[in-house]
């Protein structure tokens, strides 16, 4: 992709995506395509003959279970359990820079802002990282004019260990975050300061949209590279 873009970038959420593909999988009561469960935890996974066997925990009724598959995906987040089962000391690494994140519904911006940033990803190069902003459908997953959101990103180089470091990955109850503080969580001090670096460093245009974040939040962006991505003869996918 060319910077800045050449056509425009069509970009949504992940509860959209998330929706959507949850409404095609249930959208018939009665015979659903799928079986969609929450609150179970994934403990172990074991290949038994041509099957693979994942044991989990029922936070719903705390109860233990095991069900069979052909083949298992394995999508449970960055610090997956079986990730840790499989390839064992491969841990996500902080890659040296946090982004702090918001978003605005179109309702609370002036016109000269709205005019500026709509049905546009607009991308900002500041020291240390760079601000983006795009616009996507809001809460109800609503994309009608009026009614969407914009997202402000900004992705700020901050040292792993430094007193700044730590002061941004700890909430207002005094809890240390390894990724992520909640929406909310930020110490509102912390916020000010971004908000003051913001009034110098962004545009007349960020500089509203990020004042008129209600509930930031920040994480430490992490990566890592596996061994590999296919185990247990083909039949685990991490």
């Amino acid at each position: 992709m060319k910077i800045p873009p050449r056509e425009p970038l069509r970009l949504t959420t992940w509860k959209t995506v998330y929706d959507m593909f949850l409404a095609c999988l249930l959208e018939d009561s009665e015979n659903p395509r799928a079986k969609y469960r929450t609150g179970y935890l994934v403990q172990n996974v074991s290949e038994e003959r041509e099957k693979i066997c994942v044991t989990y925990y029922n936070g719903n009724d705390a109860t233990q279970g095991v069900v069979e598959a052909d083949i298992v995906i394995a999508a449970d987040g960055a610090h997956s359990t079986i990730r840790n089962k499989i390839d064992p000391g491969m841990s996500p690494k902080y890659a040296g820079y946090v982004s702090w994140r918001g978003r605005v519904p179109e309702s609370a911006l002036s016109a000269s802002t709205l005019k500026a940033l709509r049905n546009r990803c607009v991308i900002h190069r500041v020291d240390g990282g760079y601000q983006i902003s795009y616009y996507v459908p809001a809460g109800t997953n609503s994309a009608r004019a009026g009614e969407r959101d914009f997202v402000f990103i900004w992705y700020d180089t901050l040292p792993e260990g430094s007193p700044e470091f730590e002061q941004t990955m700890t909430d207002v109850d005094g809890k240390i975050h390894n990724t992520t503080v909640p929406r909310g969580k930020i110490i509102p001090e912390v916020w000010r300061h971004l908000l003051d670096r913001n009034s110098t460093a962004g545009n007349p245009t960020f500089i509203e949209l990020v004042g008129k974040i209600r509930e930031p939040f920040v994480s430490a962006i992490r990566d890592f590279q596996g061994s590999k991505a296919v185990f247990l003869h083909g039949k685990l996918l991490l």
